[in-house]
C-alpha cells in the first residue's frame, strides 16, 4: 500500500511510529518456547523445528555443509560473482581494519598508569537470511569483519535452501570456520547455547526477520549480540532528487519482508506525488511485487 501522509496527520504518524510494538510482541511469544525447546533438547528441538518450518530433514551428518557441497558451489557461481565477491572482501576488510581500535597505556602520576587492552572475542556467529533470495552481502559484512578483528572461530548459519550456493561460496572465499543449514529463532538458539552439532558462541550477529529478531533480544546476556535489527526498514529525507532513485531504494528495502516499510519524508508535496506515481510504474514489473507492495 503506498500512501502519502501529511505532517498534520498526526494520528496517521502516531501510528507509523508504533508499528512495530504489537507485532513483536506475538513475536516474543512465539519465539520462546522454541528457544527454550533447543536450549534443553538441543539438535532434537533443532531439527525438528527445521522439518516443521523449513520442510527440510536433516541430522548431525547434513546439518553441516560439506566440502562437497562447497565446492559444488565454486562450479555453480557465474565467475563474475565471484570476481564481486572478492572486491567486495578487500573493501570490506580495510573498512574493518581502520575502524579497530587501538591499544594504548599513559602513566598520568606517579605510580598511576591507566590503558586500554584490546583482545578478539574467541567466537562469532554470523546468521545470514535466505528467504526471497540468498544474502552473500550479508556474510561477507559479517564473517570478513570477524576474521579481521582476529576472532578464532566464526560460525554461520543460514536457512536451508536450494539456492544458497552463492553463500556456500562466500562462507569459503571469506574463511568461515563451519557452515549450519539452520535458519529462524531455532539458530539463534543453537548458537546461543550450543547444541550436538552447533558450537555455542560468544558473539551472534547479522539480520533477520522478526522470529530471528526476536530469539536475539530474549538471548541476549547469556550470549552477547549486535544490536536488534528488523522487520528492515528504510527512511529517505529529500528535498529535491530524482523520482526513480527515491522509488527504487523503497522498493528494495520494502521486498525483504512483508512487515518491512519504506518512508520517504520531503516537504516538496509535488516530489511526493512524483514518486508515489513512480513507485506505482516500478511495481508493475518487478519480480517481488507480491511482497514489496
Amino acid at each position: 500500500m503506498i500512501r502519502i501522509i501529511t505532517s498534520k496527520n498526526k494520528e496517521e504518524i502516531s501510528k507509523l511510529k508504533s508499528r512495530g510494538n504489537q507485532n513483536f510482541d506475538l513475536a516474543i511469544d512465539r519465539v520462546m518456547p522454541i528457544i527454550r525447546n533447543v536450549k534443553t533438547r538441543g539438535d532434537k528441538a533443532l531439527f525438528s523445528y527445521t522439518k516443521k518450518f523449513d520442510n527440510v530433514q536433516l541430522d548431525k551428518y547434513t546439518v553441516k555443509v560439506s566440502n562437497a557441497e562447497i565446492e559444488s558451489a565454486y562450479k555453480k557461481v557465474p565467475k563474475k560473482i565471484v570476481s564481486a565477491m572478492k572486491v567486495a572482501m578487500r573493501n570490506i576488510k580495510r573498512y574493518a581494519e581502520l575502524q579497530m581500535p587501538k591499544q594504548w597505556k599513559k602513566r598520568i602520576d606517579e605510580g598511576i598508569t591507566v590503558g586500554q587492552i584490546i583482545r578478539p572475542i574467541d567466537s562469532v556467529g554470523c546468521y545470514v537470511p535466505s528467504g526471497l533470495y540468498p544474502l552473500p552481502s550479508t556474510l561477507l559484512m559479517t564473517v570478513v569483519t570477524a576474521k579481521t578483528a582476529g576472532v578464532k572461530n566464526v560460525i554461520v548459519c543460514t536457512p536451508p535452501r536450494l539456492n544458497n550456493s552463492e553463500i556456500y561460496l562466500a562462507g569459503a572465499l571469506a574463511g568461515a570456520d563451519a557452515i549450519f543449514k539452520i535458519g529462524g529463532a531455532q539458530a539463534i538458539a543453537g548458537m546461543s547455547y550450543g547444541t550436538e552439532s552447533i558450537p555455542r558462541v560468544n558473539k551472534i550477529v547479522g539480520p533477520g526477520n522478526i522470529f530471528v529478531t526476536a530469539a536475539k533480544k530474549l538471548v541476549y546476556g547469556d550470549v552477547d549480540i549486535d544490536f536488534i535489527a528488523g522487520p528492515t526498514e528504510v527512511i529517505i529525507y529529500s528535498e529535491k532528487g530524482n523520482k526513480k532513485f527515491i522509488s527504487a531504494d523503497m522498493l528494495a528495502q520494502a521486498e525483504h519482508d512483508r512487515l518491512a516499510m519504506s518512508l520517504f519524508i520531503t516537504p516538496n508535496k509535488k516530489l511526493a506525488e512524483d514518486v508515489k506515481e513512480e513507485l506505482e510504474e516500478q511495481l508493475r514489473s518487478l519480480g517481488t511485487k507480491t511482497t514489496a507492495e
